[in-house]
């Protein structure tokens, strides 16, 4: 009986440094902007996998997550692309300072959001358990100066939200990009101090 309560408080310490190391990594490079925000613009993530459609995936994702975490008005991702055209920005390409200073007066968004997926794919563990794989980096801007205000990198395995009972198993790379956000933005909201738009 002993023995089995030393193991189960094992695993939870192991569980929890787990959970403790797998925390996005923030770094804040200059203040957010003065006043109330509440018109964000997530531009389309740059995807470095070999994920199909991954790019695609992985922004809508987080802008449906963005949006219902933060109340935020997101602007929708046609108006965004019809402005891509407009500046010639091609698929696939990260928009330069002068063209995100153009974007964020255009769409008179009060911050943007950039993204770089390094890593995306769906893996097995032994040979038929699904175990999907993101690895990113999101950059919160400053759209009237083009400047980087926060930086955030995050990468996670689904199998690293096995518990004990195999409840909370990701299989998905969907899933695992909603996990994957959901973690990044409680980053930006508790550490980072992003206040909701109803705040």
């Amino acid at each position: 009986m002993k023995m089995s309560i030393c193991a189960m408080l094992l695993g939870f310490i192991v569980l929890f440094s787990g959970c403790a190391a797998n925390k996005p990594n923030l770094q804040r490079l200059t203040p957010l902007p003065a006043g109330k925000i509440c018109r964000v613009a997530v531009l389309p993530f740059i995807d470095n996998s070999e994920f199909d459609q991954g790019g695609l995936v992985v922004t809508r994702v987080f802008t449906a997550e963005f949006a219902r975490r933060g109340n935020y008005m997101v602007l929708p991702e046609g108006d965004v692309r019809n402005v891509y055209r407009h500046l010639r920005i091609p698929p696939g390409k990260m928009p330069d300072v002068e063209q995100i200073q153009i974007l964020g007066n255009q769409m008179e968004a009060q911050l943007i959001v950039v993204g770089n997926i390094y890593d995306m794919e769906e893996r097995t563990t032994d040979g038929y358990t699904a175990n999907p794989v993101l690895a990113l980096n999101l950059q919160l801007l400053d759209p009237k100066s083009g400047n980087i205000i926060w930086t955030t990198y995050h990468r996670r395995e689904g199998a690293q939200y096995r518990t004990f009972m195999h409840f909370g198993l990701i299989n998905t790379i969907s899933e695992l990009a909603r996990r994957v956000s959901q973690e990044i933005l409680e980053q930006w909201f508790s550490a980072g101090g992003l206040k909701p738009c109803s705040e």
